[in-house]
């Protein structure tokens, strides 16, 4: 990325040509994220060059003059038209996972937040898939959506916390990715005076419809559960602990 001339040249500044080159790093196409801020740094770096040389010494470059009334040109090496495609596909990437993880954080505030018709617009409208341990399959968002609002949003006694780390984002065609959440959940019943936490991993399919992206499947296995219950006093008693009791741990009354 270094200014140079050509073999031979004169200084940049007796009027010859001078050629400056761009070289991004390229690490394929696979990548996505990793060095491609490190490229746009280079690339906005090799462009005040062109600018700072067109000041210094006069050149014709960016829209620049030279002192002396005569435009000498800046002859630039662009990027390889495969490289450019790389970057550009590597760009849409981090912006498409950005899409996705904002996907799953208006899904998991919707449970928090006991709104059923933003959760129903994260999913597919048809043959969406939901299965999740201690529920039924759903092949429908319709289905999932119904049994929220009668156990959740039917239930004031029922205050649920939903929170997404660690996701992991990858793409399986051009409209198409999957991705893998851990989840904390904690729950608060009370009416039935009970807490409950519990850790989980989701594991998703995602599909772009219409330019917007949107859940296909999502898949949740339980990991760690813990159940305790707080009596008049304060005092927590633990009554469920590795999994959940097998009458659940939410009731709709």
């Amino acid at each position: 990325m270094e200014p140079t001339r050509e073999p031979g040249a004169a200084p940049a500044d007796a009027g010859h040509t001078l050629t400056i080159s761009y070289q991004a790093m390229d690490d394929g196409p696979d990548r996505i994220g990793g060095n491609v801020l490190g490229d746009l740094c280079q690339f906005l770096i090799f462009q005040a060059r062109i600018d700072y040389l067109s000041s210094k010494h006069g050149f014709a470059g960016i829209g620049r003059h030279s002192r002396l009334g005569t435009p000498t040109p800046i002859r630039r090496q662009a990027m390889s038209d495969s490289v450019l495609e790389q970057l550009q596909q590597r760009l849409q990437h981090l912006e498409d996972i950005q899409s996705i993880q904002a996907l799953k954080a208006r899904y998991l505030r919707a449970c928090d937040q006991k709104q059923p018709n933003a959760m129903r617009e994260c999913f597919v409208e048809h043959g969406a898939v939901i299965e999740a341990d201690g529920f039924p399959a759903f092949t429908d968002r319709e289905e999932w959506v119904e049994t929220f609002t009668r156990l959740a949003v039917a239930n004031p006694s029922i205050q649920d916390m939903h929170h997404g780390h660690n996701p992991q984002i990858s793409f399986t065609g051009a409209d198409s990715a999957k991705g893998l959440w851990d989840l904390e959940f904690c729950q608060v019943n009370v009416k039935e005076r009970t807490i409950v936490n519990l850790s989980g991993q989701y594991s998703d399919e995602y599909e772009r419809i219409n330019g917007c992206w949107q859940i296909r499947s999502m898949r949740f296995a339980r990991g760690s559960f813990v159940m305790r219950q707080v009596d008049a006093g304060g005092i927590e008693r633990v009554i469920a602990l590795g999994k959940p009791p097998a009458a659940g741990f939410i009731e709709n009354n």
